[in-house]
């Protein structure tokens, strides 16, 4: 098999694709150049013996090092060493070739598979790297500070990492530590959705037993003391939620208290909230807006999770989706919808993109004249378990 180097038009055709999916890319030319470079080696990798090679790449920014964490066993400098053959000794699971700022290239040797998106998301943030990744499964992807980019045929996707979503759903998590909501996001964002597991996650900001008195529970099973808190509990979750229908519930330390539980709704939530993506979108939602003293994270098979809080939508993954609007942009004021209640944040006298409406039960009625930045979560339970 001979060596295959890419064209220069083959690279500007590559590189005018990405930036019509708007994929991020580095701003210094060369490390960029690099880049595209990678990702055509990922997408477009030789065949030997009728087999496409498997392959990954650590592209690294100047002043940022590889050297951290305990998983990293030989950095194998290559020197001037052909970069095309090099790529045959990188099998993008334990071993990656290392682009350095100098032109330079080596080989980083893992002594474990570092293969699966969460463990490739870890690296990226500690180190700085992109990372090109052709994945055993054929999938093209580029992980990056903004998010995991995939090649899915047709066009470039893009979404975002667990830790972009942090403050968003922290600010709604009242009395849960960061570590719980951290960990809770990784799990569902970085384990579950690529494993294409569907599930229903409740975190419970009080006390979960008596959370427990408002579900079915006929058919549930009880969780072994397995934690969020814990990354080496988490493929216990993904095993046994990729076995058990229904929603797993969670305590407010990030505890695992019961499997395969049904989410009930009143006849309020089924009247004022509802949800096109299926039956779990609506039942998480309906349960969250019934109780506001949880938060209810939905996967779906094929990838997004959903968080909801209070009936509204307060995080998705995926770079497409408009975050909340940055406190910076305007003041905000506070003002209750006539129809369902909820106390929603607003922008007052902001032209908005599309009609804004309660982001709860889509009322219209009162938000005319506002750009709506999402539901308020209140507390009000504290108060009630003080007294």
């Amino acid at each position: 098999m001979g060596v295959r180097i890419p064209s220069s038009r083959a690279l500007r055709r590559l590189e005018e694709e990405l930036e019509e999916d708007h994929v991020p890319l580095p701003d210094e030319p060369e490390l960029r150049a690099w880049v595209i470079e990678e990702l055509h080696a990922v997408r477009r990798p030789p065949v030997h013996e009728r087999r496409r090679a498997f392959y990954g790449s650590f592209v690294m920014p100047p002043g940022r090092s590889l050297l951290v964490g305990g998983d990293l066993s030989d950095v194998v400098e290559l020197g001037d060493y052909d970069i095309a053959l090099g790529r045959r000794f990188a099998d993008g699971r334990s071993t990656f070739l290392v682009r350095h700022p100098d032109g330079t290239t080596a080989l980083a040797c893992f002594r474990r598979a570092v293969q699966y998106e969460a463990d490739l998301v870890e690296i990226q943030e500690a180190t700085g790297a992109v990372i090109a990744q052709r994945t055993v499964m054929g999938t093209a992807r580029l992980f990056v500070e903004a998010g995991v980019i995939e090649w899915n045929g047709h066009r470039w996707s893009q979404r975002a990492t667990a830790a972009a979503r942090v403050p968003a759903v922290a600010r709604h998590a009242v009395g849960v530590s960061l570590e719980v909501v951290e960990g809770l996001l990784d799990l569902c964002v970085h384990w579950l959705s690529p494993g294409q597991v569907g599930g229903t996650v409740v975190l419970v900001l009080t006390s979960a037993q008596r959370m427990l008195d408002y579900v079915d529970a006929d058919d549930s099973i009880p969780a072994p003391p397995l934690s969020v808190r814990h990354r080496e509990h988490f493929p216990a979750f993904l095993a046994a939620m990729s076995q058990t229908d229904l929603a797993t519930v969670l305590d407010d330390e990030g505890n695992a208290r019961a499997m395969g539980v049904g989410l009930r709704s009143t006849a309020s939530a089924d009247l004022l909230v509802s949800d096109r993506r299926g039956m779990r979108h609506r039942s998480g939602r309906r349960f969250s807006f019934d109780h506001p003293q949880a938060i209810v994270f939905v996967i779906s098979e094929d990838g997004p999770v959903t968080v909801f809080s209070d009936g509204a939508e307060i995080a998705t993954r995926g770079l497409a989706t408009q975050p909340l609007i940055a406190r910076s942009i305007a003041p905000t004021e506070e003002q209750r919808c006539a129809r369902c209640r909820r106390l929603i944040e607003v922008i007052v006298g902001v032209s908005a993109t599309t009609t804004s409406a309660c982001p709860v039960c889509g009322a219209l009625e009162g938000f005319e004249e506002t750009t709506v930045v999402g539901v308020v979560k209140e507390a009000t339970w504290r108060a009630a378990e003080s007294g």
